[in-house]
């Protein structure tokens, strides 16, 4: 998938692709750190960064870039709101 934007500024620039696994399809769980896609459902899709998994599962994301939406806009993610973790980034 193309990436879009700055929000994940200096790891992932506008115009970068990275690979990914559907979420769910090999198994995997969504980690701290890694980069996950998600269809937020009052916003669009977005690539973010996994920065707190709470005990009830919800995960709190963020965009590594300042000009990145902030985790509180964004609002606790569902795990049904998840589609993809990256797995490898091509500049």
């Amino acid at each position: 998938m193309k990436v879009s934007g700055v929000s994940m500024a200096p790891s992932l620039s506008d115009g970068d692709y990275i690979l990914a696994v559907r979420y769910g399809f090999c198994g995997c769980r969504a980690k701290l750190g890694q980069i996950v896609m998600i269809d937020h459902p009052e916003r669009e899709r977005m690539i973010k960064r996994v920065r707190l998994i709470g005990a009830d599962g919800r995960l709190q994301l963020a965009g590594d870039g300042h000009l990145s939406i902030s985790s509180e806009a964004i609002g606790p993610v569902r795990e049904d709101w998840l589609r993809a973790i990256a797995k490898v980034h091509i500049p």
